[in-house]
């Protein structure tokens, strides 16, 4: 590498910063995927002020500065919202690591659950903030250093489920309208049908009925009400 300097420093060698620099500029970026239907009412991007942090490669720490922020661009409240992160990195199992960021209340992911009064939500035209989970984050960095894991090059965000808190949302990464219509097959059906199916929610809600059973990791669970985060690995 070369760096250009004052001829009163020819001498000094490249700083750890500028080494890191480098080969942030040989390497390339980090790139984030935005997924997300284009139909449902939310927008989401990496908070500015963290894009950098994110966007470099050598930054171990990324996961510790990481904000994804998502505006409700809708009319309606949403009282539940969850979103996956599926990274390209495989654990020794040979699956694929996602992050999972949740909003709202656990019984809300069930869209037949009514919203209360004082319940809270993300307004229409209000920008929510998930980190993600120090328990998610911990758990990343000791399995990284276990397993030698090599850094994360792609984050694809993925959409899991929405509630409006009045009996209708969304479900799947197609976001299908919920409640359905009769005989209407979604993503969701994929997953139901096919029991060796790695479905990419790390959470499966009663959303469509008794054909589902609400299933939650409770590792990573700190409290009563959300935003929890849940660090899954699936295919």
């Amino acid at each position: 590498m070369k760096v250009l300097r004052g001829k009163d420093h020819l001498k000094n060698r490249p700083t750890g910063q500028e080494i890191a620099a480098f080969r942030t500029s040989q390497e390339g970026e980090r790139e984030f995927e935005d997924s997300i239907p284009k139909h449902l009412p939310i927008k989401i991007k990496i908070r500015k002020e963290k894009e950098r942090e994110f966007k470099d490669l050598n930054n171990e720490r990324w996961v510790r500065d990481f904000v994804l922020e998502v505006t409700n661009t809708g009319d309606k409240p949403i009282y539940f919202l969850s979103l996956n992160l599926w990274s390209d990195v495989k654990g020794a199992s040979g699956k694929f690591l996602v992050f999972g960021l949740v909003f709202g209340q656990i019984e809300l992911g069930d869209i037949r659950v009514k919203a209360q009064p004082g319940d809270m939500s993300i307004k229409p035209g209000e920008t929510y903030g998930f980190p993600i989970h120090p328990g998610q984050v911990e758990a990343w960095e000791s399995m990284n250093r276990r397993e030698n894991r090599p850094p994360v090059k792609k984050l694809r965000a993925e959409f899991d489920m929405m509630s409006f808190g009045d009996g209708t949302g969304y479900a799947g990464t197609d976001g299908q309208a919920l409640p359905r219509k009769p005989n209407e097959i979604s993503s969701l059906d994929k997953c139901l049908d096919q029991p060796n199916r790695a479905c990419p929610a790390p959470l499966e809600w009663a959303t469509l009925g008794d054909r589902w059973a609400s299933k939650l990791s409770m590792t990573d669970f700190t409290g009563e009400f959300l935003p929890v985060n849940f660090f899954i690995p699936t295919q």
